[in-house]
């Protein structure tokens, strides 16, 4: 896959020194997958990024650059039972910044309540650990998350 467009970005924004410029986003990657003996179905996929930056109004436009990974393994015990592990990660750079990575993981499990599948319950666990290009600062969550979709 690729992208290559235009998009106006506010940055600073609710500062003093905010400001609108349009720049250029480029995009390209590459997804899989397969599923191995109908039971085991193996995701995986990378994509890379190289957008304009500017930090502010009068500084020269730079680039910010991303390699994104991202993996994932979905077990079919029968049908309408499942478990998942994933895991993604993505290292970004500034020209002039630090070189922060991103990443995240989580392990579930669902399973269909109904013979057409159409109600299942979804239990899953997930950590994020968040990095700022800018300033490099990092942010993490975890979160544990129990859903009932209704489908129709």
């Amino acid at each position: 896959m690729t992208y290559y467009g235009r998009k106006d970005q506010v940055q600073n924004q609710g500062t003093p020194d905010e400001f609108t410029y349009r720049p250029t986003i480029h995009r390209y990657g590459v997804f899989g997958n397969y599923l191995f003996f109908d039971k085991l179905d193996v995701i995986g996929g990378y994509l890379r990024g190289q957008d304009d930056w500017k930090d502010m109004l009068t500084s020269t436009t730079t680039n910010l650059t991303s390699n994104g990974y991202r993996a994932e393994v979905d077990y079919y015990f029968r049908r309408g039972t499942a478990a998942m592990a994933r895991f993604d990660r993505i290292a970004q750079k500034i020209r002039a910044g630090p070189r922060p990575n991103t990443q995240a993981w989580g392990v579930g499990g669902l399973h269909a309540l109904t013979e057409l599948g159409n109600v299942v319950l979804r239990a899953s666990y997930n950590y994020e650990r968040d990095a700022d290009p800018v300033s490099g600062a990092v942010n993490t969550d975890k979160l544990f998350k129990v859903d009932l979709r209704l489908m129709w």
